[in-house]
């Protein structure tokens, strides 16, 4: 079951939704920010599709996944563009997200700066790829290997959070591995 949302808002409210039982859902690419809990009561959604002003399938220009804005639903898949600044605590919480991939223009560089915790707690994610340009980082303890891709050998900002993760296996940089437990 499909819903179209074609009003060209900046955010993404819960209130917007009218068919919490759809699985899948339309949104604009005018779309910046997913609301606090927005799709939390979509327990069927697995896709989400963004489309221009006639209707053509794009890139999304998300900016901020707030708090809990996916949880609960079936997504599967998020592949996010250069516009994305912020993923919320428990975004994606208790979904089969297994993958979250960063894919724009290979000229453009991420955006991303911050992970809150447990974004990705109970989710199929188990490998993290975390831009260089992210400065504030708390993954979740089922994350088993993350490559950060920092060309210096920098260990970025946030990463002392990956301590306490009893999962994770191994860390790279540039795909040269530098720890393993």
């Amino acid at each position: 079951m499909k819903e179209i949302i074609t009003e060209r808002v900046k955010v993404l409210s819960r209130e917007m939704i009218t068919n919490p039982q759809c699985d899948t859902l339309v949104l604009p690419d005018s779309i910046e920010v997913i609301g606090y809990c927005a799709l939390a009561s979509c327990t069927q959604l697995k896709e989400i599709i963004f489309v221009d002003e006639d209707g053509k399938e794009v890139n999304n220009k998300i900016q901020e996944i707030d708090p809990y804005a996916f949880a609960h639903t079936k997504i599967e898949k998020f592949i996010y563009s250069h516009h994305l600044k912020s993923i919320g605590y428990y975004a994606f919480y208790d979904t089969p997200l297994s993958i979250f991939q960063y894919q724009d223009d290979a000229s453009l560089e991420s955006s991303l700066k911050k992970i809150g915790s447990f974004a990705f707690k109970m989710t199929q994610m188990r490998d993290f790829v975390i831009p260089p340009s992210v400065e504030i980082l708390s993954l979740d303890n089922c994350i088993r290997s993350v490559l950060c891709k920092d060309s210096k050998g920098r260990i970025v900002p946030g990463f002392h959070d990956l301590e306490s993760n009893y999962y994770l296996e191994e860390i790279s940089l540039i795909g040269a591995s530098f720890l393993e437990i």
